[in-house]
């Protein structure tokens, strides 16, 4: 009798233990999390971050959605082509120059950053001030993106030009002014009645691009970030618009031709008139020495040319310093991911 009851209250118990093992279920596990970045090479990408990336959070994939092949000829618009492949495709982070970044806050497409930077306190003096402000500018005062890199430019001349009619080369320190009364002095075409010019800039030149850099080497903002106040109607932004126009009415700069201003890598490298050997001077960062040794060994026909550089343009009332920086990598996380927090983790590391 006892043994009999004994066994049955074994087995109620156990009953009632799978009863409660059936009533609770396991919590599922954390979901994986997952970033799309859009990258123009997912090969370099690798090589400068996703690598270590990995290493630091193993728990996050990342897709790398590769921009380079969109096919611009297919779309009347370069600008249409790149939105449409973000509104397709939905990347998380978007790799971004500082046109692109600038159009793409008009089009609402960019998660403001300052919430996530005043939630985990990141210190924004870790990075260039110059920099910070020219993100907030574009921004209207408020951050859609970082940048880890700039690229701080320089001129780079012909000396082969120079020695070849007999004209001083750049020195260090020369304004813009100076840089263009220089390019003044070359002629407007060459013994073999080849085209020539003094001055001439990678992405194309007009009055508005040159004045842009001419403001940024001044210091000059359309908008002051500190009280959000128009400046572009004080009479040091009249002087900047009269020198760009003087220069780019002048014969010795080069002005590439409509067609050209949306031209591809390979076309750039094939008739950039400074690569080619036919332009004395531009202002460029250190990407522009692989550029040309990409050139030549494409085309034999390119003269080869002894490089030069010099320190500069600088501002005539701060020549010690340099305020004319590119930035070429702007990160940013597309307004609307599921994924902000993933990314910003990304954008911070």
């Amino acid at each position: 009798m006892f043994k009999g009851k004994y066994a049955w209250g074994i087995l109620i118990i156990f009953a009632l233990l799978l009863e409660g093992c059936a009533g609770s279920p396991q919590a599922a596990p954390d979901k994986p999390k997952s970033l799309k970045v859009m990258y123009y090479s997912e090969e370099y990408f690798n090589q400068q971050y996703g690598d270590v990336f990995r290493t630091k959070y193993p728990d996050i994939e990342i897709e790398v959605l590769d921009y380079s092949h969109i096919d611009y000829a297919s779309e009347d618009d370069m600008d249409k082509a790149e939105i449409e492949f973000i509104k397709r495709e939905q990347p998380d982070v978007l790799l971004l120059e500082a046109e692109q970044y600038e159009r793409y806050i008009e089009e609402g497409l960019l998660m403001e950053l300052d919430s996530f930077i005043h939630k985990d306190n990141y210190n924004l003096q870790s990075i260039y001030p110059a920099i910070i402000e020219l993100l907030q500018e574009k921004g209207k005062g408020t951050i859609y993106g970082l940048s880890p890199r700039f690229y701080e430019t320089a001129v780079f001349y012909n000396k082969t030009l120079f020695e070849k009619y007999g004209i001083t080369p750049p020195q260090d320190k020369m304004t813009w002014a100076e840089l263009i009364e220089l390019a003044k002095r070359f002629p407007r075409y060459d013994s073999h009645g080849g085209r020539l010019y003094g001055f001439g800039l990678k992405d194309g030149l007009s009055v508005d691009i040159l004045a842009d850099r001419i403001a940024l080497t001044q210091g000059l903002r359309v908008v002051d970030p500190k009280n959000m106040k128009v400046t572009i109607n004080s009479p040091a932004w009249r002087e900047v618009f009269q020198l760009a126009l003087d220069a780019c009415t002048s014969e010795n700069v080069y002005i590439p031709p409509d067609e050209q201003t949306d031209r591809g890598y390979r076309d750039y490298l094939m008739n950039d008139p400074f690569i080619n050997g036919s332009m004395a001077m531009t202002v460029d960062d250190l990407l522009l020495l692989q550029d040309i040794e990409k050139a030549q060994g494409r085309n034999r026909d390119h003269a080869a040319f002894s490089l030069g550089t010099a320190a500069g343009p600088v501002d005539s009332l701060s020549r010690d310093l340099s305020n004319d920086i590119q930035l070429k990598e702007i990160w940013s996380i597309r307004n609307g991911s599921a994924n902000a927090e993933t990314a910003w983790e990304f954008i911070n590391t």
